[in-house]
């Protein structure tokens, strides 16, 4: 997912479509890998597949997000020149254990 959203910083949306598929392959539940394709479609005007895939973004919000990094839990991953580390909208548990 991190790679997807470093593709789409470099404007390659078709390496960053390769990268976020093979997120989802990994962990098809994931409402944050959904929610930065919904962005990559939306950049390449794909505007139908963008509303699908925030749709399921929004479904896998409920489902546990296992990210390799912690920071995706909370934060969405910025790939704009100057653009702000912001709160993600999906799934931001209020308490986080870890075992």
């Amino acid at each position: 997912m991190t790679w997807g959203a470093a593709r789409m910083g470099l404007h390659d949306l078709k390496g960053a479509d390769r990268m976020l598929d093979l997120a989802l392959q990994a962990n098809p539940d994931s409402s944050a890998a959904y929610g930065l394709w919904s962005e990559a479609k939306r950049l390449e005007g794909d505007q139908a597949a963008a509303d699908r895939l925030h749709q399921k973004a929004q479904e896998s919000a409920a489902t546990f997000e296992n990210y390799s990094e912690v920071g995706a839990l909370y934060f969405h991953l910025s790939w704009r020149d100057n653009e702000p580390v912001i709160r993600s909208e999906f799934a931001n548990p209020d308490v986080v254990k870890f075992h």
